[in-house]
């Protein structure tokens, strides 16, 4: 999607392009400045996305994890006998209350490889900019 989307926009500005380049616009700027175009809204957006995700993670799942591996069952007084037979009288015993870290190097892992790829693909869409930027592209009608 992303691949179609930056080669759509190429040929959509190719007139634009080759004038630039007529003009005496090196493609190596072009090609930088399309760059920053992807990776200057893309940055602030890994990192909004990964703070949202462990802001809600943390909303839904708390921050601290309990293991119970036991239970105990203390009748009211006045109970009947088979009180602790039925199990929704049983009380689980915590025994284990842990903080749990965020972790933020799977995190950078997977906002670093977000724009890795995503760069990737812009750079495979530059293939297209030697064409776009063409002289003879200022010659076809649009």
């Amino acid at each position: 999607g992303l691949l179609v989307a930056a080669l759509d926009q190429f040929l959509e500005r190719r007139r634009t392009l080759a004038a630039l380049v007529a003009q005496g616009t090196p493609r190596g700027v072009l090609a930088r400045a399309a760059m920053l175009q992807v990776l200057l809204p893309l940055l602030p957006g890994v990192a909004l996305g990964s703070v949202a995700g462990v802001l809600a993670a943390r909303g839904v799942y708390g921050d601290t994890a309990q293991a119970s591996t036991s239970v105990s069952c203390s009748p009211p007084a006045g109970a009947p006998q088979n009180w602790c037979e039925d199990a929704s009288h049983f009380t689980p015993m915590i025994d284990l209350v842990r903080a749990v870290p965020i972790p933020w190097a799977d995190l950078a892992l997977l906002g670093g490889g977000a724009v890795l790829a995503t760069l990737a693909i812009t750079a495979a869409s530059l293939l297209l900019l030697r064409q776009s930027t063409d002289i003879t592209e200022l010659r076809t009608a649009a």
